[in-house]
């Protein structure tokens, strides 16, 4: 609103009855009303000078208490017709300005831990490994469906099926091996089994005397691990000695204290035999007769020496021939006959 101060003066063009000019003067005070036809405008007036502007910034800490100063904010709005920001006319004019306070943390809490659960889902990523690359296990031959040895293998899967482990025989075996898998009772570890075939009899004199058999150990996602077992066979004591055959010795006769005449001579398969011999029986053959014999002319040792047994005097005339049946025996053996068949 504004006010003006005028003086208005009036005066006659011609004289009047007096002569005189009349004239005549008022004073007038005029108000001129605001009419509503601006909008407010924002100024940052931080510099020291107001400058228009449309939007501020400013910060302020957290937990300020309710009046106090934002930082770097100081927001005046002006309107040419009287109004602040939003104007009381009929037709209400504003303008509008961003305004952005930010908040600083200042570090007045202590830190807390949450307990948080998480599930984690095993999946099948590791293969399963040998505890060694190479077992040594010797079996005795002829022991069918025998006990070989032990191999095992662990899978660092932590559940079950993902750690679970197979073995199997892929090389090596020729039919004569087999395995099986068990859990290990403590542990996640599994163990292989290895045994001869329940069906098959390994023969150190006839067959291999050492088999190098390839393990595979695989795991349910056919992850695998492969490791070597040498398996040695032992000689058991199960073959008969046998004897080199019929011979025939040529004696004077009227002579004593010969001593040994002649040795008997068998062979035995096994490693580690250990031969006697015995005499079964004998047959004179006196004036074309073979029958027992009067007197024992001859003894055999257990060395298998025939010796001229000193106590008689050899008499061509009794008996011209003596026949002696024999047998070697291995005492060593362990399995099966120990002793050869007759010879002469």
């Amino acid at each position: 609103m504004h006010l003006y101060y005028t003086v208005f003066q009036a005066s006659e063009t011609k004289p009047n009855v007096h002569g005189e000019l009349a004239s005549t003067s008022t004073d007038m005070n005029i108000t001129i009303g605001d009419v509503n036809d601006n909008k407010p405008e924002f100024f940052d007036c931080m510099a020291g000078s107001c400058v228009l502007a449309t939007s501020f910034s400013g910060n302020i800490n957290e937990n300020a208490p309710s009046g106090e100063f934002v930082k770097g904010m100081d927001i005046k709005v002006e309107d040419v017709d009287a109004v602040v920001a939003i104007d009381k006319g009929n037709e209400n004019l504003r303008s509008t300005a961003t305004v952005t306070i930010q908040i600083n943390d200042i570090n007045d809490n202590y830190p807390t831990f949450k307990k948080e659960t998480y599930n984690l889902k095993d999946i099948n990523d590791n293969k399963p490994v040998f505890r060694s690359a190479f077992y040594a296990f010797y079996v005795k031959e002829s022991i069918m469906g025998g006990f070989v040895g032990l191999v095992f293998a662990d899978d660092a899967d932590q559940t079950t099926p993902n750690n679970r482990i197979s073995f199997r025989i892929t090389d090596g075996s020729l039919g004569n091996f087999i395995v099986t898998t068990s859990a290990e009772e403590r542990g996640s570890g599994y163990i292989g089994n290895i045994s001869v075939d329940p069906d098959v009899e390994l023969d150190y004199e006839k067959g291999k005397k050492s088999y190098s058999l390839t393990i595979e150990a695989t795991d349910m996602g056919q992850r695998r691990d492969f490791a070597l077992a040498e398996v040695i066979v032992l000689d058991v004591n199960d073959e008969r000695p046998v004897l080199s055959g019929d011979f025939t010795l040529h004696v004077p006769e009227n002579t004593t204290n010969l001593g040994e005449v002649g040795k008997i001579e068998a062979e035995d398969p096994d490693s580690n035999s250990s031969l006697i011999y015995e005499l079964l029986s004998t047959q004179c053959q006196c004036n074309g007769t073979l029958g027992p014999c009067a007197e024992d002319w001859f003894t055999v040792a257990s060395t298998g020496a025939i010796i001229v047994n000193k106590e008689f005097v050899i008499d061509y005339e009794k008996c011209d021939k003596v026949v002696l049946e024999t047998q070697v025996v291995d005492v060593f053996t362990e399995k099966g006959d120990n002793h050869s068949l007759p010879g002469k």
